[in-house]
């Protein structure tokens, strides 16, 4: 063999040897390459189930926040109209005294007295108003157990209708929808 075509021979020698190593190194490389891409697929899949988690942790943490604001402002708003009903049932009863004190101004001769008490019983009654306090409508009206309390009946008179107010012994008074006094009233029978 001349030496040509030995080195020809070696070229080729070393060729296949190199191709089986390229083989042998890009199969390696693929294993180490799949290898990496299970783990990062892992970590990927792991993370997102943990994004997913905190997420859900988070989404309802915030609607728990939500409804308890709510609630709270719920109870606030209950909690003041309950303090207004309070101090509105506590001045009642000056009200009364001033609507007796108006049945009896008329008979007296002092007019300043007579003009000093109709004014201060029309601003309490004007700030009651501003408050949302209104009378329950009761005389002459059919009688409702909800809103009107029968202290006495009495037998019917000429075209009054059975069951109705006949007096008022006691207004009632309501707080938007709150009644804070049932009217005392005489029902006829």
């Amino acid at each position: 063999m001349s030496e040509t075509e030995i080195k020809q021979q070696t070229a080729e020698e070393v060729e296949v040897c190199s191709e089986k190593e390229q083989k042998k190194a890009v199969s390696k490389a693929e294993k180490s390459a799949e290898k990496k891409i299970k783990k990062l697929t892992g970590a990927l899949e792991k993370a997102e189930q943990e994004r997913d988690t905190y997420l859900d942790s988070y989404q309802r943490t915030f609607s728990e926040f939500n409804n308890f604001k709510k609630r709270n402002q719920d109870a606030m708003t209950c909690a003041r109209k309950d303090g207004c009903a309070d101090t509105v049932s506590t001045i009642l009863p000056v009200m009364d005294n001033f609507e007796r004190a108006l049945a009896h101004v008329e008979d007296t001769t002092d007019q300043a007295l007579a003009d000093g008490v109709t004014m201060v019983y029309k601003q309490l009654s004007d700030i009651l108003e501003s408050m949302g306090v209104k009378e329950i409508p009761a005389e002459g009206e059919p009688f409702d157990p909800n809103i009107h309390q029968a202290i006495q009946q009495m037998d019917a008179q000429e075209g009054v209708a059975e069951n109705t107010v006949v007096q008022v012994v006691q207004k009632g008074y309501t707080l938007g929808d709150k009644i804070i006094r049932h009217s005392m009233v005489i029902v006829s029978k």
